[in-house]
């Protein structure tokens, strides 16, 4: 590249970078409340369920209001500038005259639901795992995951606004929240709390416990105290030196 090559993208580079990304601003009571519940023992999501508590219908009413609004796709402007600066960040070439127009415009149509702010997101992450430009697929494994959990996002606040307030929370039955609780002590090494909860279980079913549950506890093995006085000389060793 040129100077002035270098020079007009690096200006393009730093006004495209410069512009706001705007991004929907939920209350975080609402984000708590709606947003797609992880397990971090199992390392994956689990399935969502309403709130014991639900949010203030203010609270809701604006985080639906947010998400409504970063639903909108984003413009054209904005999609070709987004591509034009992971075109010069990965060194992609242009090409002949005309040619990166339709490249981008065929962009444009295959990603034209996305929000901006998933769009620019999407086009970061890419980026930053691609040595070479993005293909709309590889965009799109970013991409549509956000704008997937942003719909079940609002998805959920349509039901907590229509049950305005009032959800009944079914629990799970007793016996399955006793193994989910023997299993997570158990994981956790707390043998003590585990077999509280597996003899619970094995009442509840009118069987016999497992055997680790009503085993007496081992004894902690003491460690034998230091001596004080120095150790004995080995006369082997003694008698090569």
């Amino acid at each position: 590249m040129t100077s002035t090559a270098i020079a007009k993208a690096t200006n393009t580079v730093k006004q495209i970078s410069a512009q706001p990304v705007l991004r929907p601003r939920i209350p975080r009571t609402v984000d708590r409340a709606v947003a797609d519940p992880y397990d971090w023992d199992e390392a994956k999501p689990t399935r969502w369920e309403p709130p014991h508590v639900v949010p203030p219908k203010a609270d809701l009413q604006e985080a639906m209001a947010q998400l409504t609004l970063h639903m909108q796709p984003a413009t054209e402007r904005f999609m070709r500038e987004r591509l034009a600066l992971a075109r010069i960040v990965t060194g992609a070439v242009a090409g002949k005259p005309g040619e990166w127009a339709m490249r981008t415009a065929e962009y444009m149509r295959l990603l034209a639901d996305i929000p901006p702010d998933i769009f620019a997101a999407g086009c970061d992450e890419a980026v930053k795992r691609k040595e070479w430009f993005p293909t709309p697929a590889a965009l799109l494994r970013v991409m549509q995951p956000l704008l997937d959990q942003r719909k079940r996002m609002i998805k959920r606040l349509e039901l907590l606004l229509r049950s305005g307030g009032e959800i009944e929370f079914k629990r799970d039955p007793l016996d399955v929240r006793l193994k989910a609780s023997r299993d997570a002590w158990l994981k956790v090494g707390n043998i003590a709390r585990a077999a509280a909860s597996e003899i619970e279980l094995a009442r509840l079913r009118g069987d016999k416990p497992a055997d680790w549950a009503t085993a007496p506890p081992t004894p902690p093995v003491e460690m034998p105290a230091l001596s004080e006085s120095a150790p004995e000389a080995n006369s082997e060793t003694e008698a090569t030196l």
